[in-house]
């Protein structure tokens, strides 16, 4: 839970922020309808995963994300 801001706002300070542009994000939201997905595209969220998320799913977006080049 995040009650003070959610995980969108955390990911706009994230990006906004010139020391921390480029730091790969990861959602794991229980909201997955198509246009949370594409707030999180359009903000520039590496990976956008389900709840409840499978330790393999989490596993791969993690791994992926460490063996791109940013």
């Amino acid at each position: 839970e995040m009650p003070r801001m959610d995980g969108f706002e955390f990911s706009r300070h994230v990006r906004d922020n010139e020391a921390t542009k480029n730091t790969p994000l990861i959602v794991i939201s229980s909201r997955t309808a198509d246009k949370h997905r594409k707030v999180a595209s359009e903000i520039g969220v590496n990976a956008f995963l389900g709840k409840p998320v499978q330790d393999d799913d989490l596993i791969t977006q993690v791994n992926a994300l460490l063996n791109k080049k940013i």
